[in-house]
């Protein structure tokens, strides 16, 4: 959710961009769902810890500000309206965090009767079980259209952004949710507007962007390492993407789409779809996307889809919802019960759409109250399940124990990837008179099955010599 703006002018200029409808076919791999309750753009897009996805502001008809709410139900395609927000703004960037918030930052609109800049001037906050929105600290330096990614449970990094002149700013800043206050952080490598942030394997990171001297898109790719606190280049795309919303997705790629590349005076590439390789920051093949739209919100959601939320071609939002699978993700037990001593097999089945070759392994862990008490590691090649004895300890007590696949590797890369806990139950170890009297019947089976082979290889023989005679029987009759 972010509005390229390099001047109060840039920023007016904004409302009357206009972008020509894609004139190629959706790709098979999109699927389109139901549509929004209303034709948004640059709304404010996060998903929520339980999966839900909470959609907030933007633009509505003509690019007018809302602060209105909701929360969309992916698995039931269902739209639930919820409490507005304190004020109406477009671009703001958000992020949920375990304290069961989300943290609204960075949005503005134009007053077309005033022709001026309205910002956000302060964090907006929303509780989700409680369906209730409040304010917090004023953002200091007035940072408007600044990214953000979630440091830790705690902190959330704003990167880059405009100033208070509505000029490309290196300043960060680190807003602590228990405190309520803002901390200045490392600046980043170089000034940056309309790129894109995002948090991934422990680090926040900053692609894209424009520096606002050159007026191109930027292909460097901004890391930010956390226990240092300090700025590095990671690495640099293929072309520089710029006016992007993105997503990274636990499947260890960054989803970047509605963005243009080039001169950011033209509209060279904008409403495209781009995939990057967060190991070298190559470009994976993507298909193309369902339209070519502005100002969409962009989720990756945990259980592996990329859905495309409204957007708007010129000032004209659309309503329209789409999904694309990017990973699927199965994991089972072949015995839901074993005894102490013995084990149970565990099968996974992980396929990933855009992870080339796509191998993967995963760690089996055996688990009780937090404690690891037994551990595998199953692998496969793409397209197949796999599978892994896990041994039970024979000393467990029994009770419910649980199974969780953790450290998934997609060919070779880390990724954030998990699946639901399963639950195993460890019965009663049985006793040594049990142990005994269950020997005693497997011997007796035992030796019952020799006296019936035995019993057999009689017959046999018997059928063997009754043949060799009549052989006999006929030569002679010759």
């Amino acid at each position: 959710m972010r509005v390229a703006l390099l001047s109060l002018a840039a920023a007016a200029a904004l409302l009357v961009l206009s972008i020509a409808p894609s004139s190629s076919a959706s790709a098979p791999e999109w699927e389109e769902l139901g549509d929004m309750p209303m034709a948004l753009t640059h709304a404010t897009c996060v998903e929520l810890l339980d999966g839900r996805v909470l959609v907030t502001l933007g633009g509505k008809g003509e690019v007018v500000p809302s602060d209105l709410t909701w929360i969309y139900n992916q698995e039931t395609d269902e739209w639930t309206e919820r409490a507005d927000a304190p004020a109406p703004f477009l671009a703001a960037e958000g992020v949920a965090m375990p304290d069961g918030k989300v943290y609204v930052f960075g949005g503005l609109w134009m007053d077309q009767d005033t022709m001026t800049l309205v910002r956000q001037t302060e964090v907006l906050i929303y509780d989700v079980e409680d369906d209730a929105w409040t304010t917090g600290a004023a953002v200091p330096g007035q940072l408007s259209l600044t990214e953000v990614a979630a440091l830790d449970d705690e902190r959330v990094l704003l990167a880059g952004g405009m100033d208070a002149d509505m000029q490309a700013t290196d300043a960060c800043l680190i807003y602590d949710t228990v405190s309520g206050a803002f901390e200045a952080a490392a600046p980043l490598p170089a000034p940056r507007n309309t790129g894109v942030a995002f948090a991934y394997q422990g680090d926040a990171y900053y692609a894209g962007g424009s520096d606002a001297a050159s007026l191109m898109a930027m292909p460097e790719v901004f890391r930010y390492d956390v226990p240092s606190g300090t700025w590095s280049l990671y690495g640099k795309m293929p072309e520089g993407r710029y006016y992007d919303e993105g997503a990274m997705g636990d499947d260890g790629l960054l989803y970047l789409y509605g963005g243009k590349t080039g001169a950011t005076t033209d509209l060279t590439g904008v409403g495209t779809f781009r995939i990057v390789d967060m190991r070298d920051c190559s470009f994976v093949n993507a298909p193309e996307p369902p339209r070519a739209v502005i100002g969409a919100g962009v989720v990756a959601t945990e259980d592996g889809h990329l859905l495309l939320l409204g957007g708007s071609v010129g000032m004209d939002p659309v309503v329209n919802v789409s999904s694309l699978r990017i990973f699927q993700r199965e994991a089972w037990l072949g015995n839901g019960e074993c005894s102490p001593g013995e084990g149970v097999r565990v099968y996974a089945d992980l396929q990933a759409t855009f992870v080339e070759p796509g191998s993967y392994s995963i760690d089996v862990l055996l688990l009780k109250d937090g404690t690891v008490l037994a551990t595998e590691r199953l692998s496969a090649e793409k397209d197949e399940s796999a599978s892994v004895y896990l041994q039970v300890p024979e000393d467990l007590e029994s009770g419910t124990y649980g199974v969780e696949l953790r450290n998934v590797e997609l060919d070779g890369r880390e990724c954030d990837i998990s699946f639901d806990e399963m639950s195993l139950n460890v019965t009663e170890a049985p006793s040594p008179t049990d142990r005994i009297a269950d020997l005693e019947e497997q011997l007796a089976e035992l030796r019952e099955d020799m006296m019936s082979a035995t019993i057999g290889y009689a017959v046999l023989v018997l059928a063997a010599a009754s043949l060799a005679i009549g052989v006999v029987l006929l030569v002679r009759r010759r």
